[in-house]
């Protein structure tokens, strides 16, 4: 059922932002630390929908086996630059799960996508800092695998 529900939703969010809905311009503004809406694409949720929904797919990325199509919304989130204090959060729980994970294919994914948030995501200084310092100490994790994943990541993000 989550599937099926992560999969409607990515699929809505995608077809919003091809529809291009511009009365609904919904982005959280948490760099200034305040709830704020913004001029961005639209997502069709509020505030707390999202907040409800990221909590939804931090947990399915954590725990669940079928975790594909929870990262396939994530992007599509991130397609449309959304901002929130949850959603920081969740990208911090991405980067756990480029070496924490059993799944190949989810360590490969997490650090993709949060190569993008890197990349393309407005940070301060400070929050930069804090993810370039747990990028480099994951170097040093204890499973082999995840040890692997760390260097792919950090190989991707100098190479960026």
């Amino acid at each position: 059922m989550l599937h099926a529900t992560f999969k409607m939703l990515t699929l809505l969010i995608n077809s919003e932002r091809d529809g291009q809905s511009d009365d609904k311009n919904h982005r959280l503004n948490v760099e200034s630390g305040e709830n704020r809406l913004a001029s961005s694409p639209a997502i069709p949720l509020d505030a707390e929908q999202m907040q409800v929904l990221i909590s939804f797919l931090r947990e399915a990325i954590e725990r669940s086996d079928q975790y594909s199509q929870a990262v396939a919304l994530v992007r599509a989130i991130m397609s449309r630059r959304f901002m929130s204090a949850e959603f920081y959060d969740l990208m911090a729980s991405m980067l756990e799960q480029t070496v924490r994970s059993s799944s190949k294919s989810l360590r490969d994914e997490s650090g993709a996508v949060f190569l993008s948030y890197l990349i393309n995501y407005p940070l301060s200084e400070d929050r930069m800092d804090q993810h370039m310092k747990q990028v480099v100490l994951n170097l040093a994790y204890e499973r082999t695998e995840g040890r692997l994943s760390a260097i792919g990541l950090t190989t991707a993000l100098i190479e960026k």
